[in-house]
């Protein structure tokens, strides 16, 4: 099994688009999702590359790769694998979050298993083409964390992505809570997660706590997402809610963002909205 070096990430990559207001400058390190990367029906990277190049033109200086999609999309992946590590190349993407087969819940665990495989394989086919990559295990199906756990550790995989913006519902992210732990703890090789899709404050925050020991990187595209739409969280009880918000929209993106870094890298606990942030101090005359 090939082995992929350690490429340093931030806590949060966000995933935005080119060319946006939003930004002042675009963040050093930046993500793209693959269903952004590639067409609906997986017969054109050219969008995709394109999106790439600007997003690198406006001054990101690591580009990664998201790779959650719709099932066309990835089983495209899987049959032109030599295609897509010649999209990677052209769009000059610096690292892969995946590809990540989908482990549903219910199915039979042959089919769980056979998408682990997928999963694994074209992480090697991307490693070996030298493109840095972090391979999709899949987990959340509570039955069976600890095999992944030492299916990992098995494969002696040091970084370990795990797509978790299916975990939506109370019950689900019980299922998290339950599963990933689990995880954590019989993947004795890992060193570093990357979890894509949580966006609510209370749930990144019991993120990290859920990841501990790990080094975590949190990837979402809720910071740009919320502030294109003039949205923010605001605290409801002990839960937070999104709400419209009249802030400038740019520093909505700058103050979520700041937030999930902080919280990813376990320097902070909490999520002030803009709406209860003190105001910025005039300058002296």
């Amino acid at each position: 099994m090939p082995q992929a070096s350690e490429v340093a990430l931030p806590p949060y990559v966000p995933q935005v688009e080119p060319n946006s207001p939003l930004l002042d400058e675009m963040p050093r390190t930046t993500a793209l999702t693959l269903s952004e990367f590639i067409s609906p029906m997986g017969k054109s990277y050219v969008q995709g590359i394109n999106k790439a190049r600007a997003i690198r033109q406006q001054g990101a200086s690591t580009i990664a790769l998201v790779g959650t999609s719709t099932d066309p999309q990835l089983e495209a992946v899987w049959r032109k694998p030599h295609a897509f590590v010649e999209a990677l190349r052209e769009a000059s993407v610096d690292i892969v979050f995946g590809p990540a087969f989908s482990v549903y819940l219910g199915r039979l665990p042959l089919e769980r298993h056979a998408n682990r495989s997928r999963n694994i394989h074209l992480y090697s086919s991307v490693c070996e083409a030298d493109i840095q990559v972090v391979p999709a295990a899949g987990f959340v199906d509570a039955f069976d964390a600890d095999f992944v756990g030492k299916w990992v550790a098995a494969y002696g995989l040091k970084s370990l992505f795990v797509d978790l913006q299916s975990a939506d519902t109370p019950a689900q992210w019980n299922l998290v809570r339950e599963t990933l732990p689990a995880l954590v703890a019989s993947g004795t090789t890992l060193n570093r997660i990357v979890i894509n899709g949580v966006a609510k404050p209370t749930r990144v925050i019991e993120l990290a706590h859920l990841t501990d020991p790990l080094d975590l990187v949190l990837t979402n595209g809720a910071a740009f997402q919320l502030a294109r739409s003039g949205h923010d969280y605001s605290k409801r009880g002990e839960d937070f809610t999104k709400q419209k918000s009249e802030a400038d929209r740019a520093r909505l993106f700058t103050n979520l963002a700041g937030f999930y870094g902080d919280v990813a890298a376990r320097r902070s606990e909490s999520y002030i909205p803009l709406s209860l942030q003190p105001a910025l101090p005039l300058a002296s005359r």
